[in-house]
């Protein structure tokens, strides 16, 4: 046994959200649970994200996200929830689940989730408006489910029991109420009451945890392979919260490193290398290496959007009926194009956005990826530069922010197409240095190989030249002897059709004379043959007699066991009546016997007193 507190691991699997048809107390219970467990998803997601880039002091613009504590506060609110108003009709003498539904109304119909039409008052239900949609639900059976309750006879029937386990379980149960309001036995909590307890009791432990979390996503409704069906996923991804989840990821920083791991692996852009493993790089060279990623990543990103916006005009001039002459800002020349708009505005974000795929024919397209390009300048609150030295005017933070990454304090944040563009950054750098390692290796591997190349292509040509010629003189032996078997083989094929045709014929004589023998032996032994049918029958009437005269015989000797077994019983019958008379005879006259003496004491009592 451990002492101190021990590492563990557990793995809760849940039902997921439930709306059917009629949904009832066990479908509010599970979406209970689910809209627990999502706002703790929401909290560890969300909130902690947010929280821990306010930590690190990054650029960072809140972003909101949708909170379901006013569901919850419906559910489970003390006194005004509805879990407390059921609890308190359970409690309340005489209450029906009608009375419990016009008193959910009264105290819940101001709740903005709380929904009641005219309609759903006349049936007893409402709806809850969840994370995932509205759920409408039926009161009926509600009390009964929530008191979970043994009958009053089943629980004097347990009272009365001398068995020594059954009162220690009795405060385990509970009971209805009897006539004038007396309970059958120690009340407990009510289903509702013990489901909310432990569904804290869970989120406190999930709370002391690092949870990671797992959706499961049905392809499709018909449960068939190899059928994917896109609207039932994105709106089960919707239900969970994982789209919401997804739009944050990628608003804010999902990659991050810590300083050391950071520099270990991005410092052979710099060309700088640390000297121990155990050395922690200084805020200089931290600076310096973000900061000439940061120039990289820009640098990139201006020459992809100037090109983009280049080859757009350009396509546009192809494709346009009017010209007119104007000055391109491509190379500065005179041209023949279509009306070119005004030079747009390149206070974007950096390559942090990777441009998307341009529809054909679409016009916009460019400004669909400068559109998705304007996030972070939009966040961060600063206008892309267009030139070097307009980049450099700006302070660390800024450049980074463009570029999609910032310095913590302790840790390096990266969006993911920043990442990406730094990790295709690094992959250029390896590739280079892969490629001049790579050039003198092969070009040694290359001289040893055509020497070995050239000693092995000549002893290959000396073997191959023998072997030509004694392939050839095998050939014309093969020859000669092929000449000789075609000779012996269409002797003996002749030879064999001869002999085959003789066997044919004299095996077509041996059965015309088999029939013929065979038709006079049938004749002669027809007679015989009734014989033995015959004596075959009487031998089988023979043995049907035999085994009929053995079932007579059992039969009989059953009917006697079954006399005798009855006879044995009326025998014991009339025994017990006879010892049930003794017995009754014998109380009698123990009776007369007591009241005879009772008589005497009385009159030796009245003598005494007389």
């Amino acid at each position: 046994r451990h002492n101190g507190p021990v590492a563990f691991i557990g793995v809760l699997d849940i039902f997921g959200f439930e709306a059917f048809a009629v949904n009832s107390f066990e479908q509010i219970c599970i979406n209970y649970t689910n809209e627990a467990l999502q706002q703790q998803f929401n909290k560890y997601v969300f909130k902690l994200e947010q929280q821990e880039y306010e930590k690190e002091g990054i650029m960072w613009k809140f972003i909101s996200f949708p909170d379901n504590q006013d569901v919850l506060d419906l559910i489970d609110k003390k006194h005004v929830g509805i879990l407390a108003v059921l609890d308190e009709q359970c409690i309340v003498p005489q209450s029906t689940d009608q009375k419990f539904t016009r008193y959910l109304y009264a105290k819940c119909e101001s709740h903005v989730r709380f929904l009641a039409s005219s309609a759903q008052r006349v049936n007893h239900k409402f709806s809850i408006v969840h994370y995932a949609g509205n759920v409408e639900y039926t009161t009926k059976n509600w009390l009964e489910k929530n008191k979970d309750e043994l009958s009053g006879g089943i629980a004097d029937l347990l009272r009365s029991s001398e068995f020594d386990l059954i009162p220690r379980l009795q405060r385990y149960f509970r009971t209805e109420e009897r006539n004038g309001g007396r309970r059958g036995s120690i009340v407990t909590k009510s289903v509702g009451a013990q489901f909310a307890c432990q569904l804290r009791t869970l989120r406190d432990r999930i709370d002391t945890t690092v949870p990671h979390y797992i959706r499961c996503l049905k392809p499709n409704d018909d449960l068939v392979p190899f059928c994917f069906e896109p609207k039932n996923i994105v709106e089960q991804l919707r239900c969970g919260g994982v789209l919401e989840a997804v739009r944050v990821s990628r608003a804010g920083y999902p990659t991050r490193y810590s300083h050391d791991i950071f520099f270990t692996r991005y410092s052979i852009v710099l060309g700088a290398t640390k000297s121990r493993k155990d050395e922690k790089p200084s805020r200089g060279q931290l600076e310096q290496l973000v900061g000439k990623i940061a120039y990289k990543v820009w640098e990139a990103d201006t020459l992809m959007i100037q090109s983009t916006l280049e080859a757009e005009r350009a396509k546009e001039a192809l494709s346009s009926k009017k010209f007119s002459t104007v000055t391109s800002p491509v190379n500065g020349h005179a041209q023949s194009v279509k009306h070119t708009p005004p030079r747009r505005n390149l206070a974007v974000t950096s390559s942090a956005t990777p441009a998307r795929k341009k529809t054909p024919g679409t016009p916009s397209a460019v400004s669909n990826t400068l559109r998705e390009r304007q996030l972070v300048a939009d966040q961060s609150g600063i206008r892309r530069p267009e030139t070097k030295e307009e980049f450099y005017a700006l302070n660390l933070a800024s450049r980074c922010a463009l570029a999609g990454l910032q310095l913590g304090k302790t840790k390096i944040f990266l969006r993911r197409q920043a990442f990406d563009r730094i990790e295709a950054i690094l992959s250029r750098v390896f590739f280079q240095a892969a490629a001049r390692i790579q050039s003198k290796i092969r070009g040694r591997q290359g001289r040893f190989l055509f020497i070995r190349m050239k000693k092995s292509i000549v002893l290959v040509q000396s073997f191959t030249r023998m072997l030509l010629a004694t392939r050839l003189s095998l050939l014309m032996r093969h020859e000669k002897a092929s000449i000789k078997i075609q000779s012996v083989w269409r002797m003996a094929q002749s030879k064999y059709t001869v002999w085959k045709c003789y066997q044919q014929l004299t095996h077509a004589v041996n059965i015309i004379q088999r029939a013929y023998r065979n038709k006079k032996e049938f004749e002669l032994s027809k007679h015989e043959l009734e014989q033995r049918r015959e004596a075959r029958v009487r031998d089988i009437q023979a043995r049907e007699a035999r085994e009929r005269e053995i079932r007579e015989r059992e039969s009989r000797e059953l009917e006697i066991r079954t006399r005798e077994a009855r006879e044995r019983e009326a025998r014991e019958k009339e025994e017990r009546e006879d010892r049930e008379k003794e017995e009754r005879a014998r109380k009698i006259r123990e009776r007369k016997e007591r009241e005879e003496l009772a008589c005497k004491a009385r009159e030796t009592a009245a003598r005494e007193e007389l």
